[in-house]
């Protein structure tokens, strides 16, 4: 796991600058261990694996909350919801070494937890009927990262 962006609040927008943090053996599940509760943005999951025949279909289980997929390079997609289910066949290696990479991005959400941030955020004059929908699901959307189970299958 490797943090690639962060995104942060400044007085009344945010920001997002390159994270630069080293990379770290994870496991599926919150990345908060690995990035802090506070971590707004995005992470790359890298693994290789080699290629077999019949391997159609990448299932990435669980997600908090949106995944972009590349396999040896190419781009295969994102999803911002369930399922996380993206088509191998354009990109894989099938008797060869595969080079996977799963990019999830949170939400802002845990960046409003920073320390001093949400009570300047509290303060701020609430000028949109989205506001209160959005707060909740702020509250919600905490949790981030792959949480799996990951499988490659042959069917959809």
């Amino acid at each position: 796991l490797k943090g690639v962006e962060k995104h942060f609040f400044k007085e009344r927008d945010y920001a997002v600058e390159k994270f630069s943090a080293p990379a770290v053996n994870a496991k599926c599940g919150s990345w908060f261990p690995y990035l802090g509760k506070d971590f707004s943005g995005s992470a790359v999951y890298t693994v290789t694996f080699t290629g077999k025949p019949g391997m159609r279909f990448l299932d990435l289980g669980m997600v908090k909350y949106s995944a972009r997929v590349r396999l040896n390079g190419k781009d295969l997609g994102v999803a911002v919801n369930s399922p996380y289910i993206f088509d191998l066949v354009p990109a894989l290696k099938e008797n060869g070494k595969n080079l996977l990479e799963v990019e999830v991005v949170n939400t802002l959400a845990n960046a409003i937890l920073a320390d001093g941030v949400f009570e300047k955020w509290q303060k701020l004059p609430k000028e949109c009927p989205y506001e209160r929908k959005q707060r909740q699901f702020e509250i919600e959307s905490l949790d981030s990262g792959l949480y799996g189970p990951v499988c490659i299958k042959a069917k959809k």
